[in-house]
């Protein structure tokens, strides 16, 4: 098709975009972040071969989906909640519940969860996020897990972990990794040349595996 530009292409709702052609091919890439549950509307017109003289206007449109909200619900006098809702906080159903959670990432369709046991350990456990079994990450020991942390285009959550005081091996501020889709224990992150590294704070770089 002959090139084309913005000014050739309508979005109903307005929307900033950039468009590109390459071959027989329009590109449309939206440069905002569309609104939830929305209706929106592509027209692109004088659409032609070069070469040729008869133009077309193509019609598009599509309804942008709604993501479910997860919330973590404390109940001082029973067990906490992580429930599953919409951006209006209606129908909440919820998916997993324990005493004593801490925090939890969603990473795809799994939500990890970082909970305290009666002994007051962490405990590091992944759950569907439409609910069911849950499935436990094993720690490298008794310790206290905190800063949960996630990549979910990576599939990666990451922790700072200590171990309690007297047990055999001594971990203070270790920075672990967990890939979720190898399903391999979670791996220490050490910086180069340190055999340990204690860490105080510490993220993701957004979709990244980068720290």
């Amino acid at each position: 098709v002959r090139e084309l530009t913005a000014e050739d292409v309508t979005i109903e709702p307005e929307t900033p975009i950039t468009v590109q052609t390459e071959g027989t091919s329009i590109l449309i890439r939206f440069d905002a972040v569309l609104d939830y549950d929305t209706d929106y509307a592509v027209t692109v017109a004088d659409v032609r071969s070069p070469g040729s003289s008869p133009l077309s206007t193509f019609h598009y449109a599509f309804t942008t989906g709604e993501p479910p909200a997860y919330l973590l619900q404390r109940d001082d006098a029973g067990d906490d909640h992580i429930v599953r809702t919409d951006l209006e906080g209606a129908d909440p159903v919820s998916i997993y519940s324990a005493p004593r959670i801490q925090q939890f990432e969603v990473v795809g369709d799994t939500v990890v969860v970082a909970e305290i046991t009666d002994e007051d350990h962490s405990r590091l456990l992944t759950v569907p996020t439409s609910g069911g079994e849950a499935t436990e990450i094993p720690l490298p020991g008794d310790g206290r897990l905190e800063q949960l942390q996630s990549s979910p285009r990576q599939f990666l959550v990451g922790f700072l972990y200590s171990q309690d005081a007297g047990t055999a091996t001594s971990i203070e501020s270790g920075l672990y990794v967990v890939h979720l889709k190898a399903g391999t224990p979670p791996e220490r992150v050490e910086a180069t040349g340190s055999e340990e590294t204690k860490v105080t704070q510490w993220s993701f770089v957004p979709s990244t595996t980068s720290m």
